[in-house]
């Protein structure tokens, strides 16, 4: 099969590393080209493969007629996978009937899943890589009436015998490992939540090891002047202590994943996430997942795996107080490693993702009838539509997710100013 898939540009994260994967185990059977507008930073090596470079979101007429004459006329795929190459669902409705196409929703709400459902009629299938609440939610926003259009698939991690042997080793941890690999900067990612947590560890005499990876910035912080906000930095937050460590942005991604592949325990508090490839990671070498009760593919994954705890987010303390428990009665928890190892296997695995792709493939569901006269005006309107959505998602995110972040931090950070406990600026990196 000839397949085609669009991407957005590789930068890293989950939509990076979903696509990585995908080309990887894609390339083995089909024939397969992509599409994106940079891999500068993680480039595609994977033999055999086409890569052509374009632009596929930041969009203009002439890019979207470029794509139709290139699928059409030169590359003529069986399948076209978008995701999160915006693009597609602009010019679906011009495509060739005979070609399929894929729209991947990559989150529980906002952009990276709405783009998914846009000119939802003209797309054979929308997968909803995340969970049943994704799926209801893009049906009842977008009023899709076929409810077979989109389906419920999660994502997958290929296979690595090297990085799964950890699930037996890490039993062996002493002291236990846990991993939060959210950075700072991200709101959606829970950072407050989890400093929160780790000052609380930080006040007992646990014998632990606490990995904060990414950027450790404060959200937005850099828009401001340092003379009006001082404290920009999560370390600010945290008194000097051999059992933190901030190692920054790791070097490369084999080593990321063998950090991953180490955690006794991965935090993933995400406020609004899909089928995080992260925890794909973490379940794959066997590691016990924590995540919030937010209603994403984080937590409905967690809860059918039995493979880690699900916390209300409005109560860090049962977060806490779980990981207090796991450090003082590890030997209690052994099982867990291998639940999660299971429900890798039995869910998120390749040949489970693959024989699920096939199975919806083969049964052809029919898309409304494409034109066969490209409309100009029509695309331009589009694009502008499609523009819109950002940017309504852009400022839903912001009062939904970011402002909540900030102001928990604000509340930290006075009453940490009250009772003096912020680090000094040896702390520092």
């Amino acid at each position: 099969m000839k397949i085609l898939l669009v991407n957005s540009k590789f930068g890293g994260g989950g939509v990076t590393t979903y696509a990585e994967e995908l080309i990887k185990c894609l390339s083995q059977d089909h024939e397969l080209t992509v599409v994106l507008p940079d891999d500068s930073l993680r480039p595609i090596k994977t033999p055999g493969v086409k890569v052509l470079y374009h632009e596929t979101r930041k969009l203009t007429r002439a890019d979207a007629l470029f794509f139709i004459r290139l699928i059409n006329e030169e590359l003529k795929p069986d399948l076209v996978i978008s995701s999160l190459g915006i693009v597609i669902p602009i010019i679906v409705p011009y495509l060739n009937d005979n070609i399929r196409v894929m729209t991947v929703s990559h989150s529980g709400r906002y952009f990276h899943s709405e783009y998914s459902a846009f000119n939802h009629r003209y797309v054979d299938n929308i997968v909803a890589a995340s969970s049943d609440y994704n799926k209801r939610y893009l049906e009842r926003k977008f009023r899709i009436k076929d409810k077979t259009k989109v389906r419920v698939i999660y994502n997958f991690m290929a296979s690595d015998s090297e990085l799964e042997k950890f699930k037996d080793i890490k039993k062996e941890n002493d002291p236990i490992q846990i991993v939060y690999a959210g950075g700072g900067r991200s709101a959606t990612k829970n950072p407050d939540l989890v400093l929160k947590v780790l000052c609380e560890l930080l006040k007992t005499d646990l014998d632990f090891r606490f990995i904060w990876t990414g950027n450790t910035m404060l959200p937005l912080v850099h828009l401001a002047s340092r003379k009006i906000i001082k404290v920009r930095d999560i370390r600010q937050f945290v008194k000097k202590d051999d059992r933190v460590v901030f190692p920054g942005k790791i070097p490369s991604k084999a080593a990321f994943n063998q950090l991953i592949a180490s955690a006794n325990i991965l935090i993933s508090p995400s406020r609004n996430e899909g089928c995080s490839m992260l925890l794909l990671e973490a379940l794959r070498s066997g590691a016990m997942c924590m995540v919030c009760d937010y209603p994403h593919g984080n937590r409905e994954i967690v809860e059918k795996g039995e493979c880690g705890f699900v916390i209300d987010h409005k109560k860090p303390m049962d977060a806490y107080h779980q990981l207090v428990e796991v450090i003082r009665h590890k030997e209690e928890y052994a099982d867990c490693y291998d639940h999660a190892y299971a429900t890798y296997k039995n869910w998120l695995s390749y040949p489970v993702w693959k024989a699920s792709i096939e199975s919806l493939i083969a049964e052809k569901t029919p898309h409304e009838h494409r034109k066969s006269r490209v409309s100009g005006i029509r695309i331009s309107y589009d694009i502008m539509r499609m523009n819109w959505l950002r940017k309504n998602s852009e400022i839903r995110r912001f009062f939904q997710i970011t402002l909540p972040c900030l102001g928990s931090f604000f509340s930290q950070y006075v009453r940490m100013k009250w009772k003096k406990e912020f680090s000094d600026t040896d702390n520092m990196m």
